[in-house]
């Protein structure tokens, strides 16, 4: 949650501020997903897991095979816990 409010706080590249607190682009990119979608409700800690249709699980692999989405954008459309979600069901 900090990082998120923090990253939109200063006036810096996404490349420059992960370099600067030690964090990869795509945690950013994926916790800015969940507060735009949902706020900060949505960065605390998970302690029930979340079940997902099977109708959201197919959707979200084929909108992947299409090559017309990237995995952050599945994850935004779908409101899915987070990309390894869907990397866990690209494996299946």
């Amino acid at each position: 949650m900090f990082f998120v409010l923090k990253f939109r706080e200063l006036n810096i590249s996404l490349l420059a501020f992960c370099r600067l607190y030690g964090v990869e682009s795509t945690a950013i990119h994926r916790w800015s997903i969940k507060y735009d979608y949902d706020g900060l409700e949505s960065l605390q800690e998970i302690k029930v897991k979340t079940l997902y249709s099977s109708h959201i699980l197919i959707n979200s692999v084929e909108d992947y095979l299409t090559g017309n989405f990237s995995m952050l954008q599945i994850v935004k459309k779908y409101n899915l816990c987070g990309d390894g979600l869907l990397r866990k069901w690209l494996k299946w």
